[in-house]
């Protein structure tokens, strides 16, 4: 059986994992929480985390080049962040983040419109963020490809996005050979180190924003 995230103890829970041959984790945290609440062996799980497939994200065209198939502006700073918009994730801190952005940096969030967004995050000045809506991974590729850095945002105010989390955006990033931002939370950091990437505190808006 695969396992997202922890669960709290109770019979039934207890019956089927005791007597799994194995258990995917797609985290160590996930396993030892398992482990602890129900008094599992270790040689019973596997940790393998997220993935994606890498040959779509690593498009060999210039930054240029994807620009232009976009219609972006070349002379801007495009920041990108791709994914749905959920509450568990923390992404009300980014109109703050991107008001202290320099005048000429935009945030592109490719996934999701406005209005999704303002349902959890009702803010009045969403001018330099530009809501993409739904895009295949192709496109997002190019997306990823434009973009100068991308951003990876967790939260210490949810437990499923602090630690139980393996967010597929990572690995997205990662084959697409891009500058990460990232929020510093346990679950992303059984992904990414300081050689992948650069980290804000969770839920610092200015912190992120420099």
């Amino acid at each position: 059986t695969e396992m997202h995230g922890a669960k709290e103890f109770g019979f039934l829970y207890s019956f089927f994992l005791s007597r799994c041959q194995g258990i995917i984790a797609i985290n160590s945290l996930i396993r030892e929480e398992l482990r602890k609440t129900f008094r599992l062996k270790k040689e019973q799980f596997i940790v393998e985390p997220n993935g994606v497939d890498g040959t779509v994200f690593n498009t060999i065209v210039s930054r240029d080049e994807a620009r232009r198939q976009l219609h972006l502006p070349t002379g801007e700073k495009i920041v990108v962040y791709v994914g749905r918009v959920y509450a568990w994730k923390g992404l009300e801190m980014l109109p703050g983040a991107v008001e202290q952005f320099p005048q000429d940096t935009f945030l592109y969030f490719v996934g999701a419109n406005e209005g999704d967004f303002r349902r959890i995050c009702p803010h009045d000045n969403l001018e330099r963020i530009k809501f993409i809506g739904s895009k295949t991974q192709e496109e997002i590729a190019l997306w990823l490809r434009a973009a100068d850095l991308v951003l990876v945002i967790g939260t210490a105010k949810n437990k499923d996005s602090y630690i139980y989390t393996s967010p597929m955006k990572v690995f997205e990033y990662l084959a697409a050979g891009c500058v990460i931002v990232a929020s510093d939370t346990p679950a992303i950091r059984q992904v990414l180190s300081e050689r992948e990437a650069f980290f804000s505190a969770p839920d610092d808006h200015r912190d992120l924003a420099s």
